[in-house]
């Protein structure tokens, strides 16, 4: 009972020498010790695991020593807790996750809960496991909304993968809770972000709306769910307009005050978000009509090397469209499409150029 008490007392002050001393004194090597199932105490165990871990660098060897421990008492949650800490620092990420998980889900406080889940997603996302890296993501998250590593992340993956939904919403949230502590440039591929997503919802919308309207015209039964994999896959392709005519107004508005933000935070016209801003000024110009603008966009647009020849090259046909349907100019639109056509000859939009 003296041991524990001397080995209790030396590591609640932090006195490594002093604890190293007392168990050689016993006869017992600190820096290799093996515990026998006979000889384990919980309370050496865990006393040695910190000196370990934290003092000595020994990560790997103090969660084995917090092994030996649990046989004793496999769900003490300092244990559990010392256990998820050791684990990750000896590059056992799952391990670590996995005592989180077990510590959360029986009640106990987990200190700094929203920066531990993040540091086992950061790893396993280091380790080619988004997925799961996603999943910890979002468990941070449901323990601090504001934590801004992991809205970073949540912003970045969900948008690369085209999870539209959850992608404005942490990019949103990081806005607005960091928004003024980023750099412009930070700031402004945030907004496009936002911006972007955004659309793509409304699109989303508008496009189960028209398909709805299209299905019910006949006498076979589409479910819902079908409907849904359509028009995602039609909304989550480029920005279009023939979409955005049926966008909620005020979404509208919300992203065209986002992607106006972007093009006062960038002013250089080769930054890749800058020409995400101008795409969506352009968009929106023309599922609103406002043709003139349209144009504008469209030939900064055009001339954009952000962007490839083909995209570039439809900008090009949009363009020569309005000025025939809208301007009645041909001649200007003839010399738009021949410029189309040398950048991608091979466009199917020409199609309907003589």
């Amino acid at each position: 009972m003296q041991l524990l008490l001397d080995v209790a007392h030396a590591v609640a002050h932090a006195r490594d020498g002093e604890l190293l001393q007392l168990l050689e004194s016993r006869g017992i090597d600190g820096r290799g010790i093996e515990l026998s199932r006979e000889g384990v105490n919980r309370c050496v165990a865990k006393g040695l695991a910190v000196v370990q871990g934290d003092r000595l660098g020994d990560p790997a060897r103090a969660v084995t020593l917090l092994e030996s421990a649990a046989r004793f008492l496999p769900d003490d949650p300092r244990l559990l807790d010392l256990g998820a800490r050791f684990q990750l620092a000896a590059g056992n990420w799952q391990a670590a996750a996995d005592a989180l998980d077990r510590l959360a889900s029986r009640g106990a406080a987990i200190a700094e809960a929203a920066e531990r889940y993040f540091a086992v997603g950061a790893a396993a996302e280091a380790a080619g496991q988004n997925d799961r890296a996603l999943t910890l993501y979002s468990r941070s998250y449901g323990r601090d909304s504001s934590y801004r590593p992991t809205l970073e992340r949540l912003s970045a993956i969900c948008f690369e993968r085209g999870q539209w939904d959850n992608a404005w919403k942490a990019t949103e949230a990081l806005l607005d809770r960091h928004g003024s502590a980023l750099p412009p440039g930070d700031r402004a591929t945030l907004l496009a972000r936002s911006a972007i997503a955004d659309l793509h919802i409304g699109q989303r919308a508008a496009a189960i709306a028209r398909l709805k309207t299209i299905v019910t015209r006949g006498a076979s039964y589409v479910p819902d769910a079908g409907i849904r994999d359509v028009a995602d896959h039609w909304a989550g392709m480029h920005i279009e307009p023939r979409l955005l005519i049926d966008v909620d107004p005020r979404r509208r508005q919300r992203v065209m005050g986002r992607a106006s933000e972007v093009l006062a935070l960038v002013e250089d016209e080769r930054d890749p978000v800058r020409g995400q801003a101008l795409e969506i000024v352009g968009a929106l110009a023309m599922a609103e009509g406002r043709w003139s603008d349209a144009l504008a966009t469209l030939e900064a647009l055009s001339g954009d090397e952000a962007f490839d020849a083909e995209r570039r090259s439809d900008f090009m046909i949009a363009a020569g469209d309005i000025l025939v349907q809208h301007y009645g100019d041909t001649m200007a639109a003839r010399a738009l499409f021949d410029r189309a056509r040398a950048l991608w000859p091979g466009n199917p939009s020409l199609w309907h150029v003589a």
